[in-house]
């Protein structure tokens, strides 16, 4: 059943709890058409999200049933769920948190640009420390974005990444800039055999 659902681009999810019972999900799309944008007919972005709060899942698969352009095709609460469903459903790109329980989002980053290439990633994360975000585009992420970001910014950001182009959260332009300034200031001191005062 999990294989079916997978094949038609959803996703199965059996929750079980003591005294609680079990109840089992499956996911799958209505329709698979292709959009028209500026007259020419589009398929649509297609997309999976790994974050291990369901509300954050939710939120963004709402969020993007806005936008024509984009399509959620799957969704993983954790990195080996993860590994599996986009193997399954191949998206275009994967939302991808840094912080889950267990194994984290850089390391499943990595393993993706292994196992799979063609899957573009954007981390969407709170964390907007100088060390995730290095990591990330180190790691072989195409975008960097923080969970405030606006719907408008979100699908821009999918459009742009799926296009092969890097994207990143405005509000951490600041500190990329900075980090560039300072490389380059350490270039020129190093190149020319300047004092660092």
């Amino acid at each position: 059943m999990r294989e079916r659902a997978l094949g038609l681009g959803g996703a199965l999810r059996i929750h079980s709890a003591p005294g609680k019972g079990t109840w089992v999900l499956v996911e799958v799309p209505c329709g698979t058409e292709a959009s028209e944008v500026g007259g020419e007919r589009v398929q649509p972005i297609r997309v999976v999200i790994v974050d291990d709060h369901p509300v954050v899942r939710h939120g963004l698969r709402g969020m993007l049933a806005e936008a024509e352009e984009v399509r959620v095709v799957g969704e993983a609460s954790n990195v080996e769920e993860a590994l599996e469903v986009i193997a399954a459903l191949r998206p275009d790109v994967v939302l991808l948190d840094i912080r889950m329980p267990g194994t984290d989002g850089l390391w499943l980053l990595k393993r993706l640009a292994e196992r799979e290439p063609s899957a573009k990633v954007i981390i969407l994360t709170n964390y907007a420390e100088e060390q995730f975000l290095l990591e990330a585009f180190r790691s072989g992420a195409y975008g960097y974005f923080l969970k405030n970001v606006s719907r408008e910014e979100l699908v821009n950001g999918l459009q742009t990444v799926h296009k092969g182009n890097r994207m990143l959260s405005p509000e951490l332009m600041d500190l990329v800039l900075r980090q560039f300034a300072e490389l380059g200031r350490q270039q020129t001191v190093e190149r020319f055999g300047l004092s660092k005062t």
